[in-house]
């Protein structure tokens, strides 16, 4: 699916820029054509602007010649030395004289020529070249128009430049699609690499979460089952049965609160309420709230205040403190009696440091790179009888760098784990 997704993508993008590129092409050729057509039009106007106002013999020309006489008899200087093609035309367009009769008689007359002067471009298909032509009314010393002077240049070797212009654009267009083929597959793969790392956790979030709801369901059915189908069972075996079900109803509870945490961090659907937190009075409170149970299982739980004073962090505080009981619940969880674990608070400029150690089973260095995962358990003591969901770790990463902070482990195994936040 990705695969074709990524085709499509390449092939686009390539599309998209190649029609840009045509586009710039198209009109990058129609500026230079015109300017280059316009250069020589400048050109063309000033040489017969020129030979209209020096030339005396342009009227003499007007004159229909006898025709015994030569028509190239009847041209000026200007006319037999100029690198322009030059004529003199009547006014029913005859050539009347010209620096080049034979050329001049193929070349064709504006019918209508209108204003001080017309532009035309004639092709020589027998030459192999093309005249820029202008045509220009003569007036006699009334003012009316008696004739037409005409003046053309070969334009051959700027369109030549033009062709060339054009080749190259069309060889830098293909070269250009290909790599255009090459870097759109390149930056699709780039783009496309989030959403199928997404899909792919996806993926797995949805198959681990179904692993894990199917076992405890597994168990209250059995339970219940048991407690439904044995008529002579005791009470205090019905109540043990139903115990084992209230226990693993209250477990898929806890789990369905964090995947549904979990599913609103992937939506963008959290919002935090900042406001200015006491990280050390949040510290005592959860460090009141564990003793009891690290008292029961035979940890010594300590809270060790390096803050001189109050702590505060601009935060969320009800995630605050949840951050602080998954940390402090996963250290007494994997530390054995007569261990240690230990919540330490730090100030530093501009930061807060909060430290949670234990003198637990700790982690190897595999372990440490999957601890945030979600649903990842490390070993047999991190299994179900720990009571976890595999969820608590990647709630607390969130929690943490929603707030904009980091967190990191630190373990040796067999001598226990330390998790570094930092606010």
């Amino acid at each position: 699916m990705f695969t074709q997704t990524r085709i499509k993508l390449t092939v686009l993008l390539a599309v998209i820029l190649i029609v840009l590129y045509g586009l710039l092409s198209m009109v990058a050729g129609t500026v230079v054509n015109s300017l280059t057509i316009g250069q020589v039009d400048r050109s063309l106007r000033v040489g017969a602007m020129g030979l209209l106002r020096h030339d005396s013999t342009l009227n003499e020309s007007l004159r229909e010649p006898p025709t015994d006489r030569n028509p190239n008899d009847h041209y000026s200087p200007h006319l037999a030395h100029s690198f322009f093609l030059v004529g003199i035309r009547s006014m029913t367009g005859n050539v009347l004289a010209s620096n080049d009769k034979t050329l001049m008689q193929f070349v064709p007359f504006p019918v209508n020529p209108m204003g001080d002067a017309s532009y035309m471009t004639w092709r020589d298909s027998s030459a192999g070249y093309r005249l820029r032509l202008i045509t220009v009314p003569v007036s006699d010393s009334t003012g009316s128009v008696v004739g037409f002077l005409q003046m053309g240049i070969d334009i051959s070797p700027q369109l030549q430049v033009l062709q060339k212009f054009w080749q190259v654009f069309l060889t830098v267009g293909i070269i250009g699609f290909l790599i255009a083929l090459l870097a759109g597959y390149y930056v699709s793969g780039r783009a496309l690499r989030p959403i199928y790392k997404s899909w792919v956790q996806q993926q797995r979030f949805v198959a681990d979460a179904s692993h894990e709801l199917r076992t405890p369901l597994a168990i209250i059915q059995s339970n219940l089952d048991l407690a439904l189908s044995h008529g002579e069972q005791t009470d205090v075996e019905v109540l043990e049965w139903v115990s084992n079900a209230k226990a693993e109803a209250r477990r898929i509870t806890r789990m369905t609160d964090d995947l549904l945490t979990l599913a609103r961090t992937d939506g963008n659907e959290t919002m935090l309420e900042l406001v200015d937190v006491d990280l050390l009075q949040l510290a005592k409170s959860t460090h009141e709230l564990f003793m009891p149970i690290a008292e029961d299982k035979g940890v010594d739980l300590v809270l060790d205040d390096q803050t001189a004073g109050r702590l505060i962090v601009k935060g969320d505080y009800s995630r605050l403190r949840q951050l602080l009981v998954i940390l402090v619940d996963n250290a007494l969880k994997y530390t054995p009696a007569s261990g240690r674990v230990t919540i330490e608070l730090i100030a530093q400029r501009h930061r807060a440091l909060l430290l949670v150690a234990d003198t637990g089973i700790g982690m190897t260095r595999e372990e440490m790179t999957h601890a945030f995962d979600r649903f990842y358990r490390a070993d047999q003591a991190r299994k179900r009888e720990s009571g976890g969901t595999g969820l608590g770790l990647s709630i607390a990463k969130w929690i943490v760098e929603t707030h904009g902070g980091k967190i990191s482990i630190q373990s040796v195994v067999g001598e226990g784990s330390a998790f570094t936040v930092i606010l």
